[in-house]
């Protein structure tokens, strides 16, 4: 079976490069933009850099399946001190770090985004039928993709090829294709959120 990924209607290369752009300078603000400092040591989008930001990617993806234990996919609330919280929610956290990455490393995501509007990925014998072990599964398919642009990187291509881009694209209709089963539309929670963001402090107050 081959699970469909669509890109969300309406959406273009401007509009994701202006939302990279905007989540950038909110990042940037909060001390989460280290590139100019490892690449000082490391050279250009150093790997252990690119890994501690993938890992952080994979983080929200798993506090997304954690909400699902608890609420139900199309649930948002607020959480402590007006947070915003749920499965969508975290999902575009995930996304937020994903789109933030690849625009801090070069990676040409947003022509990709228009380039590529419909992307078939193999993910399984059988089709997605909202449960949590469905749900676990699509989420490793995610997780995989963007282990595919590490490992990309480790056998030496550029942030800017291909194959290291089209890994995150991948990834990131992935996380559309979830949220679109969920029902609340990914691109306002992901506005909402980085809404809330700027009211956050430091670092959100955590280490990194």
């Amino acid at each position: 079976m081959l699970w469909a990924f669509f890109r969300y209607a309406g959406w273009m290369t401007n509009d994701i490069l202006d939302l990279q752009t905007r989540i950038g300078e909110i990042n940037e603000s909060k001390g989460f933009h280290d590139l100019a400092r490892a690449q000082a040591v490391g050279g250009p989008a150093p790997l252990y850099y690119i890994s501690t930001k993938l890992l952080l990617v994979v983080d929200e993806l798993g506090e997304a399946y954690d909400e699902l234990e608890l609420h139900e996919p199309e649930d948002i609330y607020e959480g402590d001190g007006g947070k915003p919280e749920g499965f969508v929610v975290e999902l575009a956290d995930a996304a937020i770090r994903l789109l933030d990455l690849t625009s801090e490393a070069g990676v040409p995501l947003a022509e990709a985004y228009i380039k590529h509007p419909r992307l078939d990925v193999s993910a399984g014998s059988s089709g997605y039928d909202g449960t949590s072990t469905r749900t676990a599964e699509y989420l490793f398919v995610i997780t995989k993709e963007l282990t595919g642009a590490q490992d990309a990187r480790r056998a030496g291509l550029d942030p800017s090829s291909e194959e290291v881009t089209m890994h995150f694209l991948v990834a990131l209709y992935g996380i559309e294709q979830l949220a679109e089963w969920a029902g609340p539309n990914l691109y306002e929670v992901i506005e909402n959120k980085i809404g809330y963001n700027k009211t956050r402090p430091y670092k959100h107050g955590k280490a990194f």
